[in-house]
């Protein structure tokens, strides 16, 4: 037996992802459609281009206008963890899609918290 696997970056990968309790997916699936359409109703466009400040800016408009389907508020629970699982899903978005790593939160807009 030896003391060390052999498994590859996409086994471990695959592993991991087989891991992942199938709430949390389906959590992750739904706020990336609602945040995806915030954007689009509001024009706001996720590309390579897009700056720290833009991303806080709109991470900002999106924790502070999200609303239910129906138009009712959120509870303020369910408002920061929205935001938090948006926020996680747009870093995992530029650092696979752009190789660029990113942390809204570190830029001046979130200063004033």
């Amino acid at each position: 037996m030896k003391r060390f696997g052999t498994s590859s970056g996409t086994e471990i990968d695959k592993e991991i992802e087989d891991l992942t309790p199938q709430n949390t997916v389906k959590t992750h699936k739904y706020v990336w459609k609602q945040f995806t359409e915030f954007c689009e109703w509001r024009n706001y466009k996720l590309c390579a281009q897009t700056s720290e400040e833009q991303l806080a800016s709109i991470l900002k408009d999106w924790a502070f206008n999200m609303k239910r389907a129906d138009g009712t508020e959120y509870k303020e629970s369910a408002v920061k963890t929205i935001w938090n699982i948006s926020d996680k899903l747009v870093q995992k978005k530029f650092y696979e899609e752009f190789n660029r790593e990113t942390n809204p939160f570190r830029g001046l807009i979130f200063e004033e918290f």
